[in-house]
């Protein structure tokens, strides 16, 4: 039997294939319909109609369609089929790959020289899905430029992208944001019925612009449904040409919005339809309107309003259509003047985005300012709803959102179902399978007989899940007598059919169940009775269908041999008995939906009435238990079914011309250039650094230690974890087995990885049995019955078969430990067995990494890794010398070799606690992982943190050739971080003593440290030692417990001590040579000392990246007023604002409140303002804003003022958000903790009130630390504001003192980020990315903000200091204070800052600044910095002289004529003149503070503990003199600056 084909109209429900039954469905439909046939009334999908459109109307077609979207697969077989387009010609289809630089293919051909003018006025035409977009970006980007002389473009783009977590996803905001971004049209469909309208009205406004239309790409473009009014190709060809001669015709004058509308209303005016840039529905007087965009978004929300206004909600929706070009007007004028809240339904890309209060959605910008720059009598508010790209909405989830904005404040609205009108007619049935089943076809040749039936609309979705079972389908049809518009999953079915019953234990298939619904099993093989069919039905399935009432049928499928002949006509009959009785096998026949004889049909239609029966469900499944386990989520991850079939890849030896064009074609060859690309852990390539003999070279043991240079490997290692070295094989065996075999090295070969038969790695013949293939490792048994196969004499091919045998295990075992053959060993005992190298490959076991402890720690040495490792040699049972395969590879490396490593995980850990004590055995090379532990421990004491005893036990042969690492031991001893070295060298004397001896003689310091102090035991090594070393522990235990009066089991506390990690007892790959050991040492001292390490420590790694971030900044004369606006949007409820006393009382403040108090009204928030900042915070004043803030546990901070206010604010926020937290836990090292900030904060609106700090872009804070004297304060990312408001009407009641000290901060902030260290000379390099500072130096991106602030600010503050009424300067010198912050707050700043602190701080004289209104001394933060300025930059500039002179070229010096050595005074005088003529009252020198000599050394010890700025600071670190101590290079330098600061004069 097979299901017709159809042939009569175009894309029928979706078209048959040529055989329905069949073990793997086909990933597109096998055939489809001529484009003649494509003409309403019509069953088609969203996608076919795009295609005809696109196909019809283009020139040319560049398809980025993945093959299973199958977004071209029509305009492909039309164009393959010679189809003709409205040229008359057929179009060429060009499939493309998405990747990097997609479009530049395109772009080429559209401007090509070749390119045939005539075409020039025909559309060039884009498939594609969204994902491809970002790689789209740049061609568009330059299109858009060029598009005064280019082709019509226009890109027909499915919304869909694949998301890891959520599968495949209907994704419109990359579209969205490229249209904002690059200036292109952008126009949605909402279903199927405007899809072909939309296309078409797309590629008419692709004459004027370039323009994409966006479709919903995984449900709306794939359900087949019935379309009345679809234009066959021919007209649509004719349209098209009457329209585009009217977009010719359009008013030069207007611009693109205007002629959008004109080309709109002349559609309309064509086709008889009523399209309208947005489109509005609902209650004719709503108080909420909701926006929406996209395709399944606007069909939900038009029907869940109607249905909501029907119950009298006063809600209504717009649906967005065009959203680019926006146009206001046309947006104004739908909109209803009763509209009190418009909520805009915004997809964002994910959850981390929905819940981030910085991100908005695209259209939500949009609307807000269509919104607020209306002129309406009462102006609505504006909420941003957002919802992620992998959100699945459905009228429930549609009408919950529009039910929470319309509730009253309180009141939790739960998501409750929804069933929409058009639905409740409408039969639908649900159909699970797996997509390789045989019936799995049944479903899309039911939904054609069902349009066949009546004249009813049909509709049919597949969605494929290839996560469950292995890949499963789910289909839909709907069955109407009405159109309906129901972009969602069926979810109040009147029949549910389950073709496997494997998919009652994966995914909830009963749920979309209606109450008194049909479910229908197939359980082949049933048997008769209730116990039999409750061990088939999961019990959670048990139990909703009984909660349900749902009529259950079972189909026995196997009950008949007639049934099993063909699956699919069961299937089909066995539906149509529960849900269409009235169909008859006659009428059945009728409908030509079956090919089989109607003896056939009648066998089938008997055998079904005894194999489906009704079965009644027992009450007592109401008490089955609910689902232990969470059933699968299904959801859509393929638009096809799961390919199951795997190719094993054919091996063979190529030749060079193979290897070339895959290296010169890679993508096309699917060519793959990796870092040994066949092994399936990650590998790094590092370098030998050193590789030192331990022992002496007369000894019979070769023990080294070998040492890696990491270099820019990207390699990270944890303490206790092991190296795993891919050593190669020997080269001199390789050749000499090359030639015996008879091969050419050179040859090429492919080599599969054995994890991942899909990698294939070319390589030589040479390279191949070098790195790849052990065919110098040992043979396991089932080599021998492989190479059998291939052996050519009859006895070889019998002892071979023999060897690979239980009765050969003996002479196996003879071969294997006591000859210890390799695989070129056997293959030249046997002679006869040749395998090709391709089998060779196959069958010979892959080279295995051979793992070691680490010897070293990352934390001490970050550019290093060491081992320990003993070399392995023996002789076998032929007389021959043998060696261990990688310590003979590893001990001959040379210093520079380049060898292929990897990291592999341990339990081994240290102890969470650094006070736990560590008692470690080792044995031989098992001392490897203990120097790591000792080396991060001495590290730690060096730090002056408090660390746990360390106890150490080693045992060797002879102290004087096996005394491993002694020095370092002794060394660590004497340093205090060993507290007791124990060791047993057992052939130094004739006394045996074992290390468990050697633990007996210090029971005392076991028992105290293991047990009392809780320690933690380590034993590495051979496995032998472990009993005896387990008893001395027991004993320990025992004589603990002894003391207090116990008595406890020490096998079973030993047992409880694993258990509870406190006993990680680890062996690893040291190779045991001896079992004695004698007594050495015991001594134990806790003596501290200098922190000294006994091996060379590696310089630190410079860093290689840099970050930019900053604050999203809002400038604008007013713009104060719409903080209200703020905060709603940002949906707060308890507002902190944060201000001075003398702002409290300035124009800022009353806006602000006024602006909160208009909002507070209608938004459900409340605010309390701090107005007790100090100015120059203190860390007094700091905490006791922070007490204040606690208790009221705001959501959101708002700062008023200047840079004091706003780093209080900071402050407030941070401290609210840490509790717990300690004040100096966050503080700059080393003056504090220096911790990192690594929760996310509350939002903070920063409104500056002085055009100086920058604050409201930087992620610092600083205050007085009145303890020490000096300045210190908070630098992390997280601290940066929300929001900075910049509003030069705020800055316009600044004193002139103020306004000439806030702008001196300008100058140095601009000043010393432009001259910072770059950011690549900044070390150490961070070990992971959320420690890399604040504070970076100079990078690309910050010079080009600093460079501009300092030229803005020598150019506008002198003005903006004499004349308050110079609202250009006022405004110039706030942009200037913004930009320098976004500039210093990345790359920082260095001496100025640095040594301004303690200035500002100190105040000997009382020093109150002229122009302050304040009651105590003052020296005012820009005073501090500007007032060493000369003598810095006079200093620095030997560092860079170029980007001195370019400083100085800014105040105006010609430096043309300058030399380079005389940057830094040419710099310096400029700066100096700059402060005595163009500003006031600035101080020519610290002398005029009130400094003298005697004040020096204490401004230099109060500048020192700055370290976050001093690091950089150009020549601060350089050695001069010959004097390498650091601390005293800098002291000298700033002693000198500081005297030279003094006089500028």
């Amino acid at each position: 039997m097979h299901f017709k084909n159809e042939t009569t109209t175009g894309g029928a429900l979706p078209p048959a294939s040529e055989d329905v039954v069949k073990s793997k469905p086909a990933a597109a439909p096998a055939s489809l319909p001529p484009l003649a046939n494509i003409s309403g009334p019509t069953y088609v999908t969203s996608q076919l109609l795009v295609q005809q459109t696109a196909y019809k109307l283009s020139d040319k077609i560049f398809s980025f369609s993945p093959d299973t979207f199958a977004l071209d697969s029509a305009v492909k077989a039309w164009s393959a089929a010679g189809e003709k387009n409205a040229l008359g010609e057929p179009t060429t289809v060009v499939p493309l790959q998405t990747r990097s630089g997609a479009g530049t293919l395109a772009l080429g051909y559209i401007f090509s020289k070749d390119f045939d003018l005539s075409k020039r006025h025909v559309p060039q035409t884009l498939l594609a899905p969204s994902l491809s977009l970002r790689h789209l970006r740049t061609a568009l980007d330059q299109l858009s430029l060029l598009y005064g002389v280019a082709s019509p473009f226009v890109a027909h783009v499915a919304a869909a992208d694949y998301l890891s977590s959520d599968g495949l996803v209907a994704d419109y905001d990359p579209a969205l944001r490229l249209a904002e971004d690059l200036g292109l049209g952008l126009i949605s469909s909402a279903s199927a019925h405007d899809a072909q309208h939309m296309a078409l009205l797309s590629t008419l406004l692709a004459s004027l612009l370039p323009t994409l239309h966006v479709y919903d790409g995984l449900r709306t473009a794939r359900e087949s449904v019935r379309v009345v009014d679809a234009l066959d190709a021919d007209t649509l060809a004719d349209v098209y040409q009457r329209l585009a001669e009217k977009v010719k015709g359009l008013n030069k004058r207007l611009d693109t919005a205007g002629k959008v509308v004109e080309v709109l209303r002349a559609f309309n005016a064509e086709l008889g339809t009523e399209y309208a840039p947005f489109e509005y529905h609902g209650h004719e007087t709503p108080e909420t309107v909701v926006v929406v965009f996209g395709s399944a978004e606007a069909q939900l929300a038009k029907q869940v309003v109607g249905a909501l206004a029907a119950e009298g909600v006063k809600v209504g929706a717009v649906n967005v259509r065009v959203y680019r070009p926006f146009v206001e007007e046309a947006f104004l004028e739908v909109l209803p003047e009763s509209a009190r809240r418009v909520a805009v339904l915004g997809q964002v890309r994910d959850a981390a985005a929905v819940e981030d209060a910085s991100v908005q959605s695209a259209l939500y910008a949009d609307v807000l300012a269509a919104v607020s720059f209306a002129d309406r009598p009462v102006e609505p508010v504006v909420v941003d709803v957002k919802y992620a790209a992998s959100t699945v909405h459905t009228p429930g989830s549609i009408a919950a959102i529009i039910r929470r904005l319309t509730a009253k404040e309180g009141v939790v609205v739960e998501e409750t179902p929804l069933a929409l009108p058009s639905l409740h007619k409408a039969k639908q049935y649900v159909f699970w399978d797996v997509d390789d089943a045989a019936a799995s076809g049944v479903p899309s040749a039911l939904g054609r007989l069902l349009a066949r039936d009546a004249p009813n609309n049909v509709y049919v979705h597949e969605t494929y899940d290839n996560l469950v079972q292995g890949g499963a389908v789910r289909t839909d049809i709907r069955d109407s007598a009405q159109a309906v518009e129901a972009p969602f999953a069926v979810d109040d079915a009147d029949v549910v059919v389950v073709g496997d019953e494997r998919l009652l234990n994966a995914v909830d298939v009963v749920r979309d169940a209606k109450s008194g619904s049909a479910l229908v099993l197939r359980l082949p093989g049933l048997k008769e009775g209730a116990e039999e069919l409750e061990k088939r039905i999961p019990a959670p399935a048990r139990k909703q269908i009984q909660a349900k009432g749902l009529d259950l049928w079972v189909l026995d499928s196997a009950a008949s041999p007639a049934l099993e002949k063909d699956a699919a006509l069961v299937a089909h009959l066995a539906f149509l008995r529960v849900a269409r009785p009235d169909i008859t096998l006659e009428r059945l026949a009728k409908l030509g939906e079956v090919t089989a004889d109607q003896a056939t049909l009648t066998e089938a239609a008997d055998a079904l009435a005894q194999a489906l029966r009704k079965v009644e469900v027992p009450a007592t499944w109401a008490d089955a238990p609910d689902a232990a386990v969470a059933l699968h989520s299904f959801r859509p991850t393929s638009f096809a079914p799961f390919d199951k079939t795997e190719a094993e890849p054919a091996l063979q030896v190529n030749t060079w011309q193979e290897a070339a064009k895959g290296l010169a074609f890679k993508e096309a060859y699917g060519t793959r250039i990796d870092l040994r690309p066949d092994l399936t852990v990650k590998t790094f390539t590092v370098h030998v650094k050193e590789n030192r003999r331990l022992t002496p070279l007369t000894y019979d043991r070769n023990i080294f230690h070998i040492e890696f240079d990491l270099g820019d490997s990207g390699l990270t290692y944890k303490i206790g974890e092991a190296l795993g070295i891919h050593a190669e094989n020997d080269p001199e065996q390789v050749l000499e087995f090359i030639d015996w075999y008879g091969l050419h090295a050179d040859d090429l070969v492919q080599v599969p990885s054995r994890e991942d038969p899909t990698v294939a790695e070319t390589r030589t013949v040479y390279q191949a049995l070098l790195q790849n293939v052990d065919v110098l490792g040992k043979p396991p048994k089932r080599f021998f019955e492989s190479l059998a196969e291939f052996a050519t004499d009859p006895a070889e091919k019998e002892k071979l078969a023999f060897l690979g045998s239980k009765e050969g295990a003996e002479d196996f075992k003879r071969l294997s430990e006591v000859d210890t053959v390799t695989y070129a060993d056997i293959l030249r005992d046997f002679p006869s067995a040749r395998p090709s190298l391709p089998d060779l490959v196959r069958i010979v076991a892959p080279l295995k990494r051979r793992e070691y402890s680490i010897a070293s720690a990352q934390a001490v040495t970050p550019n290093a890794v060491s081992l320990m490792i003993v070399v392995v040699d023996w002789t076998d049972g032929r007389g021959r010398k043998r060696t261990g395969h990688a310590t003979r590879y590893l001990s001959g490396l040379k210093p520079g070799s380049a060898v292929t490593v990897s990291v592999k995980a341990s339990v081994m850990k240290l102890p969470a606690k650094d006070t736990a004590p560590l008692i470690m055995a080792g044995l031989g090379t098992g001392l490897a992982p203990f120097r790591a532990f000792v080396q991060y421990r001495a590290m730690q004491k060096a730090q002056g943190k408090e660390i746990g005893s360390i106890l150490l036990y080693l045992g060797s042969r002879h102290q004087r050739e096996e005394y491993l690492y002694g020095e370092e031991w002794e060394a660590y001893l004497d340093a205090g971080v060993i507290t007791l070295l124990g060791a047993a060298f057992s052939r130094d004397q004739p006394q045996k003593i074992y290390i468990q001896d050697r633990m007996r003689q210090t029971m005392k310091e076991i028992v105290q440290a293991y047990i009392k102090e809780e320690g933690s035991f380590y034993l590495c090594g051979p496995t032998w030692p472990v009993p005896d070393v387990t008893a001395v522990l027991e004993e320990a235990i025992a004589t603990e417990a002894k003391e207090r009066g116990a008595k406890v089991d020490g096998r079973k506390e030993i047992e409880r001590l694993k258990e509870d990690g406190s006993f990680p007892n680890r062996h690893h790959d040291s190779h045991p040579r001896s079992s004695q050991f004698t007594r050495f040492a015991n001594h134990a001292t806790t003596t501290p000392s200098r922190r000294h390490y006994a091996t060379p420590q590696s310089p630190p790694e410079k860093e290689y990246a840099f970050e930019m971030a900053a604050s999203s900044i809002r400038f604008g004369p007013g713009v104060t007023r719409e903080i209200g606006m703020d905060v709603t949007n940002l949906g707060a409820k308890r507002v902190c604002v944060v201000t001075d006393p003398t702002v409290h009382e300035l124009v800022a403040m009353r806006t602000v409140r006024e602006a909160l108090d208009a909002a507070a009204e209608g938004g459900g928030f409340e605010y309390r303002v701090f107005k007790d900042v100090v100015i120059e915070p203190k860390d007094y004043s700091v905490q006791k804003a922070i007490e204040w803030v606690r208790p009221y546990d705001p959501d959101l901070f708002i700062a008023v003022g200047g840079g004091s206010v706003i780093d209080t604010a900071k402050l407030m926020n941070l401290y609210t958000c840490y509790p717990e937290a300690g004040f100096m836990d966050f503080v700059n090292a080393p003056v504090g903790l220096g911790k990192p900030v690594e929760r996310k904060l509350r939002p903070l609106i920063a409104v500056p009130t002085t055009a100086g700090t920058g604050s409201e872009t930087t992620g610092t804070a600083i205050f007085d630390l009145t303890s020490k004297g000096a300045k210190t304060g908070v630098a992390h990312r997280n601290l940066k504001p929300t929001l900075g408001i910049c509003d030069p009407l705020n800055t316009a009641t600044m004193p002139a003192a103020v306004r000439a000290s806030s702008g001196l901060d300008v100058l140095c902030h601009a000043l010393e980020s432009w001259t910072a260290i770059p950011y690549n000379e900044r070390v150490p390099r961070p070990r992971n990315p959320i420690l890399r500072p604040a504070y970076q130096g100079a990078n690309p991106i910050s010079d080009i903000f600093s460079l501009h602030a300092l030229r803005q600010t020598v150019k506008y503050l002198p003005r903006s200091v004499r004349d308050p009424e110079d609202v250009e300067a006022q405004s110039e010198m706030l942009l200037a204070a913004t930009l320098a912050g976004v500039g210093f707050g990345n790359a920082g700043v260095h001496l100025c800052h640095g040594m301004s602190y303690p200035i500002s701080s100190q105040n000997p004289s009382k020093h109150r600044h002229p122009g302050y209104a304040v009651n105590t001394p003052l020296i005012p933060h820009g005073v501090s910095v500007a007032v060493t300025a000369p003598s810095v930059f006079r200093f620095t500039a030997a560092s860079n002289p170029d980007r001195h002179l370019i400083a100085a070229e800014a105040f105006g010096v010609d430096t043309s004529q300058v030399k380079r050595e005389s940057a830094g005074e040419v710099l310096a005088e400029a700066i100096a003149k700059f402060l005595a003529e163009d500003l006031p009252d600035q101080p020519n020198g610290l002398k005029d503070l009130g400094f003298g000599e005697e004040h020096v050394e204490r401004l230099v010890e109060g500048t020192l503990p700055q370290a976050r700025v001093l690091s950089l600071a150009p020549g601060l670190g350089m050695e001069v003199g010959g004097k390498t101590d650091g601390l005293e290079r800098e002291r000298e330098v700033l002693r000198g600056l500081f005297e030279a600061a003094m006089v500028h004069h």
